[in-house]
């Protein structure tokens, strides 16, 4: 198993300057699948896969398959890899492309690429939609169409589903641990995190992104 990549982390940031970030502890809402373009399925192979729409929106990862995957049928482990801030997917996907094929669990590997999001856009979000757990949630619906092509291609085990990230990509995979807890087995967290909920904090509390992950805090009061 390699290093965790290098990556730019998301580093210190004024807390005025970042909206809160809002995770409840709620069930994974009841949502209608993605809808998919005919032959989406079928296009996928392995590589960069490119324009795979999602909700009107093109997405792109990497897919890497262990030996065996050559036909339907199979019950397949996944494992979903998000990159950190400033990172790419293809820095990323070597940490556990490598081990796709090993005797004791072999897996797919999907590396998403991000769509460059920031505390300024629309959605928010730290490369990913990571700041707020509302619903739908493109990276939640991006997860959620490429595990029904793989299983309509493939095949997956629906008990061997796991998600991995470093720094942004790890607040992602925290937060599809809210979105979609019902459907992993396992979360690897790379300095990642998340904060508390608004209900445990003052008003004016933000969160501020570090290289450990958000950081909470309150404003100073101020005088009347």
């Amino acid at each position: 198993m390699t290093d965790v990549p290098a990556a730019v982390d998301a580093g210190e940031a004024p807390s005025e300057d970042v909206p809160p970030m809002v995770i409840n502890d709620v069930p994974d809402p009841d949502v209608a699948e993605p809808p998919l373009e005919v032959g989406s399925c079928d296009a996928l192979a392995p590589g960069m896969v490119t324009g795979f729409r999602v909700d009107s929106l093109d997405r792109s990862f990497i897919l890497t398959l262990p030996p065996g995957a050559t036909a339907p049928g199979g019950r397949w482990a996944v494992v979903f890899n998000w990159h950190g801030l400033g990172d790419s997917a293809a820095n990323m996907n070597p940490l556990f492309a490598g081990e796709v094929g090993n005797a004791a669990m072999p897996f797919i590997l999907v590396t998403p690429v991000s769509t460059r999001l920031g505390p300024a856009t629309t959605p928010l979000g730290l490369e990913w939609e990571n700041l707020r757990a509302t619903t739908p949630n493109r990276e939640a619906r991006l997860f959620d169409a490429v595990l029904r092509c793989l299983d309509q291609r493939w095949g997956v085990d629906r008990d061997r589903v796991y998600t991995a990230g470093f720094s942004a990509g790890a607040i992602m995979s925290d937060l599809l641990g809210v979105l979609r807890g019902s459907q992993l087995a396992a979360i690897a967290s790379y300095s990642g995190g998340t904060s508390p909920t608004p209900r445990t904090l003052p008003r004016s509390a933000r969160c501020a992104p570090t290289p450990r992950g958000p950081r909470c805090r309150a404003a100073p009061a101020t005088r009347s």
